[in-house]
């Protein structure tokens, strides 16, 4: 049984490689987790994030737009201890959690005929925006005892990468009003060249 989570915080990056590097190396002892599907044996497989962003942006600057798929929807741990095996049918194991840990998912944006911006929504013609991290306040575990986050070693990570994207980035406006979307002075040099923003850019929406 998977954990229950709510109220998730969120950090929605568009940055820099070289940034995000930075960014991860707040938490060395951090490493990333594929939890979507069952493993052949109860062995931890760590991903490597940095080198699939890496080459996300640079499709994103040749205008080759390509779902990343589970690499962005990734598990960031920091207490190993938290990571369990649970058996399943056909001799397969799945990841348990027993505390959450963070989260990552794909940030996307469809922009409607009247130019407002829908985020975190897939579809047709969609924006690829980046790689947003979340945590979530409350889980219940196999229990079903609900339960703060605060004081877990993943919150007090999240909280220093928060802390970091806040004095690092800003956040991207769109129509004058901001969207969940956080870019550095770097990124927004080749941002404002992507053939998938650079329209926007050009005619003001975007700022």
């Amino acid at each position: 049984m998977q954990l229950k989570l709510s109220l998730f915080e969120e950090i929605s990056l568009l940055i820099d490689p070289d940034e995000l590097q930075t960014f991860l190396a707040l938490i060395p002892q951090g490493f990333f987790l594929d939890a979507s599907a069952p493993f052949n044996e109860p062995k931890l497989e760590k991903k490597d994030f940095l080198s699939a962003y890496t080459n996300y942006i640079e499709n994103l600057k040749k205008g080759v737009y390509t779902d990343p798929g589970p690499l962005f929807h990734l598990r960031f741990v920091v207490e190993e201890n938290i990571v369990k095996f649970n058996p399943v049918a056909g001799g397969k194991w799945i990841l348990f959690f027993e505390h959450p840990p963070i989260h990552l998912k794909h940030t996307t944006a469809i922009v409607s005929s009247d130019q407002s911006w829908k985020m975190h929504v897939f579809g047709k013609d969609r924006l690829f925006l980046g790689i947003t991290f979340q945590f979530p306040r409350i889980y219940e575990g196999k229990d079903r005892i609900t339960r703060k986050t605060v004081g877990r070693e993943e919150f007090k990570a999240f909280r220093q990468m928060s802390r970091w994207a806040k004095e690092h980035t800003f956040t991207l406006k769109a129509n004058g009003a901001p969207i969940e979307v956080r870019v550095s002075k770097k990124s927004l040099l080749w941002l404002k060249a992507t053939p998938q923003l650079k329209e926007f850019f050009d005619s003001g929406v975007l700022e």
